[in-house]
């Protein structure tokens, strides 16, 4: 953008905001159906140690 506002100044005329903003506004892209599975909290379980346990 900053090249772009340069260019317009050297050219001795000054820039149209609306234009610009067109020009630079974020285009939304289509989104995509994404499926994501449950994690199995039976394996985090696992990895972690009981709070129940009887400890030595």
């Amino acid at each position: 953008m900053a090249d772009r506002l340069d260019a317009i100044l050297d050219a001795g005329k000054l820039p149209d905001i609306a234009k610009l903003e067109e020009e630079f506004a974020s285009k939304p892209s289509p989104s995509s159906d994404v499926a994501i599975p449950e994690p199995n909290l039976e394996a985090y379980d696992r990895l972690l140690p009981s709070t129940c346990e009887a400890r030595p």
